[in-house]
């Protein structure tokens, strides 16, 4: 959960030697459209390409006039554990 999380809040740029990196949720924070479907996208790409051992099942990106909910479920492939994680901003 970690890594995943990791990933949604860092800025690309940010990581030393991985300027694609992040995905960088808090500059999100202030946007007045949110585009839900290009930030699942975003989110998914980033997952396979900088998460590999985990196999992302859903996410859902729910936006109000004060908050962005982010939730993913995923899988890990090695023993095929289910987990989630939410995130909100």
């Amino acid at each position: 959960k970690s890594n995943l999380l990791n990933l949604l809040l860092t800025r690309q740029g940010e990581r030393v030697n991985h300027p694609n990196f992040g995905i960088g949720l808090q500059h999100l924070l202030f946007e007045s459209k949110i585009k839900t479907d290009e930030l699942q996208e975003i989110i998914r790409v980033q997952i396979n390409n900088y998460i590999p051992e985990i196999k992302l099942k859903e996410t859902k990106v729910e936006v109000n006039e004060h908050h962005l909910f982010i939730s993913i479920s995923y899988t890990f492939k090695m023993d095929g554990t289910t987990d989630s994680i939410g995130v909100t901003i």
